[in-house]
């Protein structure tokens, strides 16, 4: 059990600086994409911390490399990858880690039970990738 001190968590960031407005192109134009392909796409991009995620969706165990002093936090966890299709064809792909407080929370949050933070991107027919946003606990990655 990796216990924080509070010091330690007096340097975390307090805010998430990537922008909403940014998109990258994951592939070709085509006609549509399926759900593996959207969420490769989805995983291809800068928007979600790469290596966590399922390529399809379900969950997954998975060690969540968080920032801080080195070699910085490493927390069990489990990684969910979900997606689903708009009636335009757009691609909704969620990403949630998901860890026990009690490895790691950031003041004012519960010190026990489960947290959660998850990202969300967009996905269009031709495979052009927008952040959409993310919610929920702060992310251990975010630890400075």
């Amino acid at each position: 059990m990796l216990m924080l001190p509070t010091v330690m968590l007096l340097f975390v960031a307090c805010s998430n600086p990537t922008p909403n407005n940014t998109s990258h192109n994951a592939g070709s134009p085509s006609s549509g994409l399926d759900e593996q392909a959207a969420v490769r796409a989805a995983l291809g991009s800068s928007f979600v911390p790469s290596g966590l995620f399922p390529n399809t969706s379900g969950r997954l165990g998975c060690t969540i490399q968080g920032g801080g002093p080195a070699p910085g936090l490493r927390l069990a966890g489990t990684c969910a990858t979900s997606a689903t299709q708009d009636s335009t064809g757009v691609w909704t792909v969620t990403f949630t880690e998901y860890w026990d407080a009690r490895q790691f929370h950031y003041q004012g949050e519960p010190a026990t039970g489960q947290l959660s933070h998850s990202w969300t991107v967009l996905v269009a027919k031709n495979g052009q990738v927008t952040f959409a946003g993310d919610r929920g606990n702060f992310p251990p990655q975010d630890v400075r």
